[in-house]
């Protein structure tokens, strides 16, 4: 499926770079980006995306921060949790706060689309 819009929030220019001009545009994703997780959440409120690609570790506003807002808030855009620094521990806090799924950095282009893919299909049922 193609057309949803997908937030990337992550403080690195390069990989917000790489998916919202690069990989995701190649699968016909629409893409919205934030690089700290305030902005993010207020992308999330306004702009309503569909997938939210979400780094762990934000200057300021943890990814587990965000989805901690997000809850209070009731925002019910899934999220994938992206980090570089995985841990089980951090997976099952992840999913314990409503992520989705968890993707390991660096992530190949398959990863990454079957990530998406997973993540988008439950709200669609």
């Amino acid at each position: 499926m193609s057309g949803e819009t997908i937030l990337i929030i992550d403080d690195s220019r390069e990989i917000v770079k790489h998916l919202t001009e690069y990989m995701l545009p190649t699968f016909g994703y629409q893409t919205l980006y934030a690089y700290d997780g305030q902005a993010g959440l207020q992308i999330i409120r306004e702009k309503k995306p569909d997938l939210v690609m979400l780094d762990l570790h934000l200057p300021e506003m943890t990814g587990t921060d965000v989805l901690q807002q997000m809850a209070k808030e009731s925002l019910s855009t899934p999220v994938v949790l992206m980090t570089g620094y995985g841990s089980e521990q951090s997976a099952i806090d992840a999913f314990r706060l409503g992520a989705k799924d968890y993707i390991i950095k660096p992530f190949t282009v398959d990863e990454i689309t079957e990530t998406i893919d997973r993540a988008l299909v439950e709200p669609r049922l």
